[in-house]
């Protein structure tokens, strides 16, 4: 670089060619300076008009915006992203050699979009990228792995929101092929391991087929083996194989899963910095762990330390942030689990404002929807067996049947939401001796049996 003239030829590739090599060091140990270096490099090299590179040097400034943006969670650095990955596109034909490339980071930029204002179109349009890169991209491209498992990422985020079972059995397919593709030292090996574990949780949650959560578990732990301790995506990888650990003890009460869980969750908050965007959700992680190692032992230091987890986690959590209602749902549950301990009745009012955020910021279609209105009805109906308020056990009512009728009949939940529409009738019984309403509390509490599993 310092030997090349201001105007010379290869200018602009040289100040490329640097600036990947600054972002790579990044990528390796997540020093800021690098990243910023990175941009600057091709910022300069992506301004050459004529450079007959210069769809290249727009793809690698989107892809380097984006990291950063990854990192501040400034929107600024999203939408220049965005239209460098346009800006580049344009500039090339269809059989352009690093077209996939750019196919798959203008997808990746989108996607991040949709994950931060929750639009549709962004997330449809970064699958139809995607599928282009995984469609011209050759069999033994050198990023194929890659291409696959941004698509299955895109598939998974889809799924969230439907949810849809094919969508997630297609993630966990590329994510397979991904695995399957990338060499043992490839260095993006961790991170298709640590996507695959995440989406295999997903299904045992949905399908609750012990066999998912196992590969989870032994996928995310690879995962995190592959990883070197001071690379910057350390924190991601230990909370997936923290989650994946927490499912099982929820499954079977060991302990030591849970107290693991915990431990890594620990981990993950401690290595990520305060302004981290992902920091919001390492804390609300810690939190439920927390909260569930109380419900285990009854410390009420555990309960105050996952209250305290979750409230950070709220606040760091934007308004319009597509995982906003979860992290809402777990500061309510510490709050209805203290008045369950101590009986202040604060702490339940607090929990179903929280609760009723969380259903007013999700979308009729997603598929925790159905969680989120039980959870809400069950806050309410604990405030009327305080309170003695009717109104409070009607709208409970109301939200129990919502949950039932938005649980499709094969779901591993729905079990639980009939017995808890039965219970609320029962209650009503209770208070008013109408046998209408305790006949079909205990209809609802047979349909629960026929369809809850034999080990449930």
């Amino acid at each position: 670089m310092a030997a090349a003239p201001s105007d010379h030829s290869s200018r602009s590739a040289r100040l490329s060619d640097l600036g990947a090599i600054l972002r790579a060091r990044f990528e390796r140990t997540g020093q800021p300076s690098d990243l910023e270096g990175a941009i600057d490099l091709f910022r300069q090299a992506a301004a050459s008009d004529d450079h007959p590179n210069r769809a290249g040097y727009f793809t690698n400034l989107g892809a380097a915006l984006q990291t950063r943006f990854g990192r501040t969670g400034q929107p600024a650095d999203l939408e220049a992203a965005i239209d460098s990955g346009l800006q580049a596109l344009a500039a090339t034909s269809a059989d352009y050699a690093d077209r996939p490339l750019m196919l798959s980071n203008l997808g990746a930029a989108l996607k991040a979009r949709f994950e931060g204002a929750g639009q549709p179109a962004d997330l449809d349009a970064a699958l139809d990228l995607y599928r282009q890169a995984v469609a011209v991209a050759p069999n033994d491209h050198p990023n194929r792995a890659m291409y696959l498992s941004n698509l299955g990422a895109a598939l998974k985020a889809r799924f969230e929101q439907t949810g849809q079972p094919p969508d997630l059995d297609a993630a966990v397919d590329l994510f397979q092929q991904a695995v399957a593709v990338a060499p043992n030292d490839h260095p993006r090996r961790a991170m298709y391991l640590s996507n695959l574990g995440a989406a295999l949780l997903a299904r045992f949650e949905q399908t609750g087929q012990p066999p998912d959560l196992g590969a989870a578990i032994d996928t995310s732990r690879q995962a995190v083996t592959a990883l070197p301790k001071d690379h910057p995506n350390r924190a991601l990888y230990l909370s997936n194989l923290g989650a994946a650990l927490k499912a099982r003890f929820e499954q079977t009460g060991q302990p030591a899963d849970l107290y693991a869980a915990l431990d890594l969750y620990r981990q993950a908050v401690m290595v990520t910095p305060n302004d981290h965007p992902r920091r919001a959700m390492y804390l609300s992680n810690l939190g439920a762990a927390s909260q569930a190692r109380f419900e285990r032992a009854g410390q009420p230091a555990d309960l105050d330390a996952a209250i305290d987890a979750s409230r950070q986690a709220v606040a760091a959590t934007p308004i319009d942030h597509s995982q906003r209602a979860a992290r809402l749902s777990v500061l309510a549950g510490g709050l209805s689990t203290r008045f369950r301990r101590t009986g202040q009745l604060p702490d339940l009012d607090a929990a179903i404002d929280l609760r009723r955020q969380a259903v007013a910021a999700t979308p009729d279609h997603h598929h925790k929807r159905a969680m989120y209105l039980s959870n809400l009805g069950a806050t309410l109906l604990a405030r009327f067996r305080r309170t003695g308020q009717l109104a409070d056990l009607d709208a409970a009512l109301e939200l129990y049947r919502q949950a039932v009728a938005a649980t499709p009949n094969d779901h591993s939940y729905r079990a639980t939401y009939l017995t808890n529409l039965g219970g609320a009738l029962e209650a009503r019984f209770k208070h008013d001796g109408q046998p209408a309403d305790l006949d079909a509390a205990v209809d609802l509490f047979q349909q629960a049996v026929a369809v809850a599993p034999n080990d449930h």
